[in-house]
């Protein structure tokens, strides 16, 4: 940052005294004149005041306008100061940048190399679990099958087992009927049995009673037999 400093009129204070001390010298030449020495001294005094009086306001005035200038000198030495001072950071400033965005990038390197890894272990773990779904698909399938050929299996065995059910039963039917069957038949040569012991008990009742006739008897099963 630069200031422009306004230039103000200085004063030289050699100069208006050397014009004074020449005037006064060229007094101090005419003392050799009679009657001059008090007008000598008197113009020496107005003059030393003539240069109070003028040089003292000057000299204020120069350090009035010197004031202004002793500061702006500061501010612009400061500000110089300043300038070098973001100079210098400025020139660090790229250099702090690219050693940070050198870390970031080392950072983001890193980062992507370790998703990189994590994305393969993922693939990976991926890949044996689309393996064992496969694998379970499949077997899925096969019992699937399985379970249709027991079903078919289990519907022809059920049928089997219906017939070969209806078959003992129709055999059971007829058992029972041929047992019933039986049954009669017993109970008809029970009746013979029974008939023929009656006879056979009679016949030797009639032998010993000496009554016995073997053509009565003959006859008379027969008549039995066909009845």
């Amino acid at each position: 940052m630069m200031l422009r400093v306004a230039k103000y009129p200085t004063f030289s204070s050699s100069g208006i005294t050397g014009k004074i001390f020449s005037s006064s010298l060229f007094l101090c030449t005419m003392a050799s004149f009679p009657g001059l020495g008090k007008l000598i001294g008197s113009v020496k005094k107005r003059t030393l005041e003539t240069f109070e009086q003028i040089y003292q306001p000057l000299q204020r005035e120069h350090e009035k306008y010197q004031e202004p200038v002793q500061q702006s000198e500061k501010i612009l030495s400061e500000s110089h100061s300043e300038d070098l001072e973001k100079a210098k950071i400025s020139q660090n400033c790229p250099e702090r940048n690219a050693k940070q965005v050198a870390e970031r990038l080392g950072m983001a390197q890193e980062e992507i190399r370790r998703l990189t890894d994590e994305l393969k272990r993922k693939e990976k773990e991926q890949s044996k679990l689309d393996s064992a779904l496969e694998k379970a698909q499949l077997e899925i399938k096969k019992l699937k099958e399985n379970l249709t050929k027991l079903q078919e299996n289990d519907s022809v065995d059920l049928q089997k087992a219906k017939e070969h059910n209806q078959r003992l039963d129709e055999e059971i039917l007829a058992l029972r009927n041929r047992v019933r069957s039986l049954d009669s038949e017993k109970k008809v040569l029970g009746e013979v049995v029974e008939k023929l012991k009656g006879e056979i008990h009679e016949s030797q009742e009639n032998k010993q009673l000496g009554n016995h006739s073997p053509g009565k008897t003959v006859d008379t099963k027969q008549r039995e037999w066909r009845s």
